[in-house]
């Protein structure tokens, strides 16, 4: 397992990122049920996990003000859940599952218009590219990139406001095995250098155990446990939320075949 290392803002006592009791309802049905966790720390990765329809994705949107729910999420104290969206915005950068479309503005030009957007000098821009890799590509327009090169300008799109909370749902899903390393990777660096909380939903645990520093998992819209992975991540676990006989080793999660699960507890 690789090495964590705490940044100086956790050192020195920030709050960080505390959320719930959250409770958020579609009509009839419970999405989240008096979901509480952290709190996360800046600068660390947080892992959102959970099997299809345990409410990751909505967590995540809830806590970016993009939904309603009864409930609350404090920031070093601050309640961001009574602000309004401009102002939340200002605190939360939130990447969807949608990949960015393939337009044919450039990507230096897109990354220019929102530094003005989010008032951040236009200079930040090469910088960031050249962090992300992508400096070759500044003038290239978003629709001639490939598909990991576009899920790193959605990331430069996002890091290039500054936030300091960065929420990505499901970004490794359409990516190739080197990309999905390579988004990790990047995502950690970024995270510690500007002392974010992060929080990312993940379906590959083996990912999740090398590269985040924190766990929170879900199970029909309740936090199932929450903690370093290693502690969190476990053969019960697996079991009890995935439905798999699986071992947890020093490589990562190595999946042996199908557990009995109660009836109705297939997940979606």
């Amino acid at each position: 397992m690789p090495t964590r290392m705490l940044t100086d803002s956790v050192a020195s006592g920030q709050e960080g990122l505390t959320i719930g009791p959250v409770t958020v309802r579609r009509g009839r049905k419970v999405v989240l049920d008096e979901v509480r966790c952290g709190p996360l720390r800046p600068g660390e990765v947080a892992g959102l996990l959970g099997p299809n329809g345990s409410g990751k994705s909505t967590l995540l949107r809830m806590v970016a003000g993009l939904l309603p729910a009864a409930g609350r999420a404090e920031l070093d104290g601050l309640d961001l859940s009574g602000l309004s969206a401009a102002r939340r915005g200002v605190f939360c950068a939130y990447m969807p599952q949608a990949p960015l479309p393939q337009l044919m503005l450039g990507v230096g030009e897109m990354l220019e218009a929102a530094a003005r957007v989010a008032g951040v000098p236009a200079a930040r821009v090469a910088d960031l590219l050249g962090r992300l890799g992508l400096e070759n590509f500044a003038r290239r327009p978003v629709g001639a990139l490939s598909g990991g090169q576009r899920q790193l300008v959605a990331l430069a799109l996002a890091l290039i406001r500054e936030p300091r909370i960065l929420l990505l749902d499901e970004p490794l899903s359409a990516l190739d095995l080197r990309h999905q390393l390579r988004v990790m990777e990047i995502v950690a660096r970024e995270t510690r250098m500007r002392g974010m909380v992060t929080i990312i939903v993940l379906h590959d645990l083996t990912m999740a155990l090398r590269h985040t520093d924190h766990v929170v998992l879900l199970k029909g819209g309740r936090v199932f446990g929450e903690g370093v992975p290693e502690d969190v991540i476990t053969r019960d676990s697996l079991s009890a939320l995935w439905g798999v006989c699986a071992r947890v080793t020093t490589d990562g999660v190595i999946v042996d075949g199908l557990a009995d699960m109660p009836a109705g507890e297939e997940s979606d």
